[in-house]
């Protein structure tokens, strides 16, 4: 649970994937409770690869309107290795408010 304030607040959260060669991961994103005059979005970056380098942004999500529920699905390649550190950024699209928090769910899973 978190808030967005000031309106150019981001919020990063940082967590380590572990996949390999012909397996794969889901990264299942919902960012729920937002204020109803507010519109947040949400960007996931893989921040570094098994080798170090930055991937970059891989996927983003803003559907929502005010006081919407955004979700991001991501999954890896099946047949590279995904593993790696990604980076979650919450960020405002729009509105101002502060007066509740957001909250974010995480999961991710690998077979």
């Amino acid at each position: 649970t978190a808030w967005i304030h000031p309106a150019d607040d981001v919020d990063r959260f940082r967590f380590y994937v572990e996949d390999g060669d012909w397996s794969w991961f889901n990264i299942e994103i919902s960012l729920s409770g937002v204020p109803n005059d507010a519109d947040y979005a949400l960007r996931l970056d893989w921040v570094e690869d098994a080798d170090g380098a930055d991937r970059g942004t891989v996927a983003t999500v803003n559907d929502g309107g005010a006081g919407e529920t955004e979700e991001l699905d991501y999954g890896g390649d099946l047949v590279a290795d995904n593993s790696g550190w990604y980076e979650l950024i919450v960020y405002s699209d729009g509105g101002l408010s502060c007066e509740s928090p957001y909250t974010l769910q995480i999961l991710i899973g690998s077979w």
